[in-house]
């Protein structure tokens, strides 16, 4: 079972009282303190671990998740859906602790602008595991920011959904400071209309014996373009570290068009690391066979597109949370597989 956030909002422009801020109820606040910024900043901890984010993410307004150390939540927590076009999100977890995190209801609508900023600190043998999903409406402007550390032997599971034809610039930087830190992260694209999509994702081994994956995967139809481009860095010195890189972009339309730039900067021998690539459109035996099995060619392009993201949707460790990304995606793909 879920917890959904329920909380008076103090972020500066909501006007209606019912964003996702506006909404945090806990079920257990041994377990997980969902705060405004106001009781953040008043947070010896909080406040002690805020202060060592660099000098360019300094932060003024937002919600932070805080999870004390050695508490193991219970159930994901979900996050309602947020109206405001400014969002910023902070987790905080502290040694040998627990989260998963659900932000699946963030969905844009009409053509205002929006920026989210999500900060994401996991300690020392702590583990998070957050879901985002976001839907953007034609025109819909998206700029996205995410940053995370991750201490000594801690985990970071994160995977983020983007759909629809917006405009969406969306940047990830990952730092893995603490030996054995381990991170997985999981991006899906279903790039609509006219959509324009600028997408980076960097990975930065700080300590010896991390590990990294990064697993992506994309589908374009209509005029849709995405720039995807992913980075795995690890310094001089930084032994025993293991960084891998899987994205693959499927076209649907002969008008769709994508580029993957891939890269490894390596600046030590003793690593494993690799990476993989590619940019198709759907096989044409596949094809023939659905179309024999008495499928039109709509249909048969949209199960092909869901059988491309099942793998990564499988990635997403609640089940409920999978469901619900696949609906969304065939819902999308019903009216833009012709």
């Amino acid at each position: 079972m879920k917890t959904v956030i329920n909380k008076k909002c103090s972020t500066v422009d909501c006007s209606t009282n019912n964003c996702r801020m506006c909404k945090i109820k806990p079920s257990n606040e041994k377990e997980v303190q969902i705060l405004s910024w106001s009781e953040a900043v008043q947070h010896q901890t909080i406040k002690a671990v805020l202060a060592k984010l660099p000098s360019n993410l300094t932060l003024t307004d937002g919600t932070v998740v805080f999870v004390p150390a050695g508490q193991q939540t219970k159930d994901p927590i979900q996050l309602a859906a947020c109206n405001s076009s400014n969002e910023t999100l902070v987790v905080v977890t502290e040694a040998n602790s627990n989260l998963t995190l659900l932000d699946t209801a963030r969905c844009g609508c009409g053509d205002k602008k929006q920026e989210t900023k999500l900060f994401i600190l996991v300690g020392q043998n702590a583990t998070v595991r957050l879901a985002e999903l976001r839907c953007l409406s034609e025109g819909q402007r998206f700029n996205g920011k995410i940053w995370a550390s991750v201490a000594k032997n801690g985990q970071l599971k994160l995977f983020s959904g983007l759909l629809g034809g917006g405009r969406l610039d969306c940047q990830t930087e990952i730092l893995l400071e603490g030996q054995n830190a381990v991170v997985e992260r999981y991006g899906l694209v279903l790039g609509t209309e006219n959509g324009r999509h600028k997408i980076s994702d960097t990975i930065r081994h700080f300590a010896v014996g991390t590990s990294s994956y990064i697993m992506t995967r994309g589908v374009l139809t209509d005029t849709a373009f995405a720039d995807w481009k992913l980075l795995t860095n690890i310094g001089s010195r930084i032994n025993n570290c293991n960084g891998r890189q899987d994205s693959q972009i499927l076209l649907l339309s002969p008008t769709a068009q994508a580029e993957i730039t891939p890269s490894l900067e390596i600046g030590t021998d003793d690593v494993i690391c690799s990476h993989s690539a590619s940019i198709g459109q759907p096989d044409i035996q596949s094809l023939f066979y659905l179309r024999s099995r008495g499928l039109s060619m709509k249909q048969a392009r949209q199960l092909i597109a869901l059988g491309f993201f099942r793998p990564l949707a499988n990635q997403v460790w609640d089940d409920e949370t999978q469901e619900t990304v696949l609906s969304m995606i065939e819902s999308r793909l019903e009216c833009r597989t012709d």
